[in-house]
């Protein structure tokens, strides 16, 4: 939960306004959870689209304000997206494959294609994105969290059941 908050305050920013010039409105279906809407600025990457992604893991009641400034593993990134960039690939870069660490793929609605992560990726140069925005949908992973939480409060009716 710290290295989402942790992102989210680094990576993903505020919302830009429509008007801003190259400002993309990219509509994510979520597992479980709906659709949200987002714009992201020009120079807005790939790794922002998966940190918002992965926001909306975290529970309302901890505000974007109180999110660290330092990642949790004590580097010292700071807001420097281009620091947070390298230090967000050299932890996926752990895990083998991004899916592994992010724990979701993202794919393009239509027509459908996986929007595979990588590093330094400005969402405007993503085939699909292009030209304003899209819509993305969020596949989970075997064992994401979306997939534990809707376990949760689950065990007293297994228990019950064996």
């Amino acid at each position: 939960m710290e290295w989402r908050r942790w992102a989210r305050r680094a990576l993903v920013g505020p919302e830009v306004d429509s008007r801003e010039d190259g400002a993309l409105r990219i509509a994510v279906t979520l597992p479980r959870a709906g659709r949200v809407v987002r714009r992201f600025g020009k120079e807005a990457t790939l790794t922002a689209l998966f940190v918002y992604v992965e926001s909306q893991m975290i529970p309302g009641e901890l505000e974007m304000e109180l999110d660290p400034v330092e990642p949790p593993s004590g580097n010292h990134a700071g807001d420097c997206v281009g620091a947070g960039e390298q230090l967000i690939e050299s932890e996926v870069g752990k895990q083998g494959a991004p899916e592994n660490w992010w724990g979701f793929k993202l794919v393009l609605a239509y027509p459908r294609r996986e929007i595979k992560w990588e590093p330094g990726k400005l969402l405007r140069e993503i085939e699909g994105l292009k030209g304003g925005g899209g819509q993305v949908v969020v596949e989970m992973a075997d064992g994401g969290l979306w997939d534990e939480r809707e376990g949760e409060g689950d065990s007293e009716e297994d228990e019950s059941d064996g």
